[in-house]
């Protein structure tokens, strides 16, 4: 496709690391004159060009889409270009001939911030030793102590996700946009701000964890929170119970939802919330509970129907 026309144009992206990978590697190319980062997924106020990594809220978009998020209306008037992959990959494979070579692991943070590592292009594998070094950090507790090792590549996504999860997603494309080597990206200074008060938020809601089963199917867990951490919640406590997990939070009524009832609940509560995934199955849900409905409605109608 002729990319060129969308040159200086507006680029809304999804906030996360994945959007905000596709937002700058869209950007080394298009130099666009906005960067929109909404609110609400999907929004497409601020009449954006290009949207990436999102799903239009409805068919009447009109403009260029990149995303991954599936169930796209059969008469949408936007050109969609999608597959079973991050959306910064996708990107990336559109546009890696015209992107500088020096600039090819910036695809890799919105890779890994999908949980899709084995995507990573071979040759951003062969000419990126620096993802490979690893960061090491020190636990003592209890007069023990622990090194644990880790390698920058799957620690590149933390920071730009933590940003996006503290409210300041552009501050996550600044920064990525501006290093130079992933080193640049784990070393700066705001992001791991971002990631020391995500952690503290992240602490307060498990103090307060009182979670309930539903007919031994799903796993609620209702938070009150200004932070965005429905997902990193979710994906934490799905891994812990191999339960499917419902991560509620009462602030502003997003949603976070793992394990194999994703697509259940999205099918069986339409009518109630707007909730999406990503194609290829990898249960990671997520979405937000219609304005004109309770939390208390929607789980009253989750329970009726498992």
């Amino acid at each position: 496709m002729d990319i060129s026309k969308y040159m200086g144009k507006v680029i809304s992206v999804h906030k996360d690391a994945d959007g905000i990978a596709s937002g700058v590697l869209l950007g080394e190319v298009l130099k666009p004159s906005r960067v929109l980062f909404p609110e609400v997924f999907g929004d497409y106020t601020g009449n954006p060009d290009i949207m990436a990594d999102m799903k239009p809220i409805d068919s009447q978009y009109k403009g260029l889409v990149i995303d991954h998020h599936g169930n796209y209306p059969e008469d949408k008037q936007y050109e969609l270009i999608t597959g079973s992959k991050p959306a910064s990959l996708l990107v990336y494979e559109l546009l890696k001939d015209k992107i500088p070579v020096n600039h090819h692991w910036k695809v890799v943070a919105g890779i890994v911030g999908d949980a899709q590592p084995s995507m990573t292009p071979i040759e951003i594998i062969e000419k990126n030793d620096e993802l490979f070094y690893t960061t090491d950090k020190i636990y003592v507790s209890y007069g023990s102590m622990k090194i644990y090792h880790n390698p920058i590549w799957f620690l590149l996504s933390g920071g730009i996700n933590d940003a996006c999860r503290c409210g300041k997603p552009e501050l996550a494309y600044n920064v990525l946009k501006s290093a130079n080597t992933p080193m640049d990206v784990m070393s700066d200074i705001a992001l791991i701000g971002c990631s020391e008060d995500v952690d503290k938020e992240e602490k307060a809601m498990k103090e307060d964890f009182i979670p309930f089963t539903i007919k031994n199917k799903v796993t609620v867990w209702h938070i009150n929170s200004g932070y965005g951490i429905e997902s990193l919640l979710a994906t934490k406590l799905f891994a812990e119970t191999h339960t499917t997990i419902l991560v509620i939070n009462e602030r502003n009524k997003k949603l976070s939802i793992r394990g194999i009832l994703c697509d259940y609940i999205r099918v069986k509560l339409a009518d109630m919330a707007e909730i999406g995934g990503h194609l290829g199955g990898d249960g990671y849900f997520g979405g937000s509970i219609k304005p004109n409905i309770k939390s208390s409605e929607f789980l009253d109608k989750l329970k009726s129907v498992l």
